[in-house]
């Protein structure tokens, strides 16, 4: 009787340590639905690392070898999607675009890749963002969507990269949209949420700019100022009114933009700048573009950015008086992380300059 009782508990035993295994496995082993990214480098005397996905590393740091080669693709998208990529190599230049894990680059011919760019297609609401750790630069600002990561015409190495996938806009996405007043064209059509407003590469200058909020909480406004040729810091005005003139032939030179009552988000914008091309990101009511150097705005970008834990910056003061003058040069800031975090509303407050990022970064 013992004995059977004794089978019985140890049959029971192992039963229920059998449905909890195979419980944790199917748990555990439950596909992921979130898009994301996989990639590979290619990297001078190690050939083809293993794949990583969604933020890792793909490439080296500290060990002075260059990466030669890429290889991208989606997981999980949407049917229709690609990845588009291509890589600007040393003594080639741009390499034409290749996507969904082909190759771009060399293999066994010694070539390294400068830069890079990437781009979603058939994925709205999504955002690709990359960066590049470069030859005695280390790692660079995070670009997105098209635009380049690197160097061009500096012989440097592109050591490793980091490549993710955001989830941007909906209907219910806080956002920003603007319009600017272009020498010879007048008002442009309207752009969002880090799009080009203006124009590159043909000499014309920006000269006014209108900008309201998309979807913002009530209450919330977003204010802004320009500074003018021969007219310094405009007035502050807010949610579409003009800043700047149209008709009279004037430069905008600088910007700077806050937000009113928009706790756990910053404001990020940059101009790009006649002869020096687009600056760094600034945010929060600090300066973008050039006072004091003759030098035309010729296009902005603009976007808003939840802070990480939901952090509130208090913006750098606006000038209020016209007739003051500044000679404050542009304040150039890390490019903004942009995943989503809980919002706690702490409050943070700014240093007189922020941080100051790298150089100009060109486009």
């Amino acid at each position: 009787m013992k004995k059977k009782l004794l089978i019985g508990l140890i049959t029971l035993a192992l039963t229920a340590a059998n449905v909890s295994f195979v419980n944790g496995n199917v748990k555990a082993d439950a596909p992921s639905t979130d898009v994301g990214v996989t990639y590979s480098a290619h990297v001078q005397n190690v050939g083809w690392q293993n794949e990583v996905s969604n933020g890792d590393e793909a490439g080296t740091e500290g060990q002075a070898l260059r990466v030669e080669a890429l290889k991208l693709h989606l997981n999980n998208a949407p049917q229709g999607a690609h990845i588009e990529y291509q890589t600007h190599i040393q003594d080639r230049g741009w390499q034409g675009w290749v996507k969904d894990g082909e190759e771009s680059g060399t293999e066994g011919q010694r070539l390294r890749v400068e830069a890079v760019k990437i781009k979603l297609q058939n994925m709205p609401n999504y955002s690709v963002q990359y960066r590049a750790y470069v030859q005695n630069q280390g790692w660079q600002d995070w670009v997105s969507d098209g635009e380049d990561a690197g160097t061009e015409g500096q012989a440097l190495r592109v050591e490793a990269v980091e490549v993710k996938i955001v989830k941007t806009n909906d209907n219910s996405t806080v956002g920003v949209s603007y319009i600017g007043h272009v020498q010879n064209v007048g008002w442009q059509e309207a752009a969002e949420n880090g799009q080009i407003e203006g124009t590159e590469g043909q000499a014309l200058r920006l000269e006014a700019l209108k900008i309201n909020l998309v979807n913002a909480p009530q209450g919330a406004h977003i204010k802004y100022q320009t500074h003018l040729q021969d007219r310094g810091w405009q007035r502050p005005v807010e949610d579409g009114v003009e800043s700047g003139t149209d008709g009279i032939g004037l430069r905008m030179e600088a910007i700077k933009i806050a937000l009113e009552n928009m706790p756990g988000y910053s404001i990020y914008y940059r101009v790009h700048v006649e002869n020096q091309g687009w600056t760094g990101w600034a945010f929060d009511g600090s300066v973008a573009g050039t006072v004091g150097e003759g030098l035309r705005a010729e296009a902005v970008e603009v976007k808003i950015v939840k802070n990480p834990d939901g952090r509130t910056w208090n913006p750098v003061p606006f000038i209020n008086d016209p007739s003051t003058n500044t000679t404050t040069q542009a304040i150039n800031v890390p490019q903004p992380a942009t995943n989503t975090v809980n919002n706690n509303n702490n409050t943070n407050t700014n240093t007189n300059t922020q941080a100051e990022s790298n150089s100009i970064s060109s486009r």
